[in-house]
């Protein structure tokens, strides 16, 4: 028996309260078809992936095998301004996802960026709009007015998945973390 309009109707979520409590309204007559409720479901179920490269000079050497990324003190007046390339992948298949990339000196921050993975730049990266970021940066962005320094770089790469109730699902998520020394040779 098809439920009546004087019988029964279809409630649509329209938004959870502070409490938890989901919030509901008599669904629209367009939604209504064949006496059944009809929605769109998207599910996209697939995981992040969170990768680090390791941190190299500008056309030169990367960090070895300790860690440690050694650049030429005593070069020219230019030394100042060598750069410094630093790269991370922060994907999903479908670009579902954001990211969060963060670099610290010992316990000061030094690179905050946050974005879609999708982005063509951010904070001073520069992306393929598939979640591949990379940056050169001058050496003294990131000793600050230290001759060397300790950092660590730490990826979060979060997919947009959520319960459909507007918790997240946590499942997916990716990191990555990465340490390195920069220091004069």
């Amino acid at each position: 028996m098809t439920p009546g309009a004087t019988t029964f109707r279809f409630l649509a979520p329209t938004s959870t309260a502070a409490d938890g409590t989901v919030v509901t309204a008599t669904a629209p007559p367009a939604a209504i078809a064949g006496s059944g409720y009809v929605f769109r479901l998207h599910i996209d179920n697939r995981s992040t992936v969170a990768a680090i490269d390791a941190p190299a000079l500008a056309g030169g050497s990367a960090t070895d095998a300790c860690g440690f990324l050694l650049y030429d003190k005593g070069q020219a007046p230019g030394e100042k301004t060598a750069k410094i390339r630093l790269a991370f992948h922060a994907t999903h298949p479908a670009n579902h996802a954001v990211f969060a990339f963060d670099v610290r000196r010992a316990t000061t921050p030094v690179i905050d960026v946050d974005a879609e993975v999708s982005a063509a730049a951010a904070g001073g990266f520069i992306g393929d709009g598939d979640g591949n970021f990379s940056a050169s940066l001058l050496r003294t962005q990131l000793l600050g007015g230290c001759e060397k320094g300790a950092f660590a770089e730490v990826l979060r790469v979060l997919p947009k998945a959520t319960t459909g109730w507007g918790q997240r699902i946590t499942a997916y998520d990716s990191y990555a973390v990465r340490a390195f020394a920069l220091a004069p040779q």
